[in-house]
């Protein structure tokens, strides 16, 4: 019996040991980048004040809604509030912002508009390439999902 061996399979073979070869040697395992150390003091911190003294308007620049001083706004508006409830049935009652030590402090209480707007925008300046920063902010729904 005779037999013969087609040049095409053998490259085959040496092609896919080489590959097994190639993909074992080559193994290593990755790891999850992950921070070290701790963040440095903030860059910004945002607040709305407290008490009902610092409840007045933002200036136009940081928002394209208007401004109401009613403490429930309608579409298309903000307050400047220290808690929120009695807004009817369909909102969440808030009893104060969540800004650590800030007694009585306030929060933005948003009415989203139909049309497309800015809630809120603040230009940073002064940061500094190659560093790593974090964002961070508190942001509630308070349209009850009952209420869609």
């Amino acid at each position: 019996m005779h037999y013969s061996i087609h040049p095409g399979i053998v490259l085959n073979y040496f092609k896919t040991a080489y590959f097994i070869l190639f993909a074992l040697l080559t193994y290593s395992a990755g790891n999850a980048q992950t921070c070290t150390g701790s963040l440095g003091d903030p860059v910004v911190i945002i607040t709305f004040g407290e008490g009902a003294a610092s409840a007045g308007p933002l200036s136009n620049n940081v928002t394209s809604y208007t401004h109401s001083t009613i403490p429930c706004p309608g579409d298309g508006l903000y307050t400047i509030v220290s808690q929120s409830s009695g807004c009817g049935m369909s909102w969440h009652s808030v009893p104060e912002d969540h800004t650590l030590l800030d007694a009585n402090g306030n929060m933005m209480l948003v009415n989203a508009s139909y049309q497309p707007g800015d809630f809120y925008t603040q230009r940073v300046t002064g940061l500094c390439g190659g560093t790593t920063y974090e964002f961070s902010a508190w942001i509630l729904n308070v349209l009850m999902n009952s209420a869609c």
